[in-house]
């Protein structure tokens, strides 16, 4: 069996979409950060193509926004929950919200040599 690699060279980074699936992963993420000091990214990419600018949705609202200011919204929202309901966990860092793909931004933060997100659909079978 091959030992987990150890975070001690760099941060650890937590990719989340503000689901409840990605909100464990952050919280096992942040425990994680703590037991290793080491430094915790928070990471949300929203994908907005260059050539035209996307909208969100925003949940109780009829209308669009732009999808940064939304997605800047919900983060602030879905990182303050989780502060709220894990006090103890220090390494509970602000969050970061960058625009482009997620495969491109992951992989720019790729010193981090322990990755969390939340697969979905076909890419949770590989």
């Amino acid at each position: 069996m091959s030992e987990i690699p150890s975070s001690s060279d760099g941060p650890i980074l937590a990719a989340v979409d503000f689901s409840e699936d990605s909100r464990l992963a952050l919280i096992w993420a942040a425990r994680q950060a703590q037991l290793e000091a080491a430094p915790l990214v928070i990471l949300h990419v929203v994908h907005d193509p260059a050539a035209s600018p996307g909208f969100y949705h925003k949940p109780d609202e009829d209308w669009l926004r732009p999808m940064f200011d939304v997605a800047e919204e919900m983060m602030a929202a879905f990182h303050a929950k989780a502060t709220a309901d894990h006090p103890e966990l220090s390494a509970l860092a602000p969050a970061t919200i960058r625009l482009g793909s997620v495969a491109e931004r992951v992989a720019q933060l790729c010193g981090a040599p322990v990755v969390i997100v939340k697969a979905t659909g076909s890419e949770a079978a590989r």
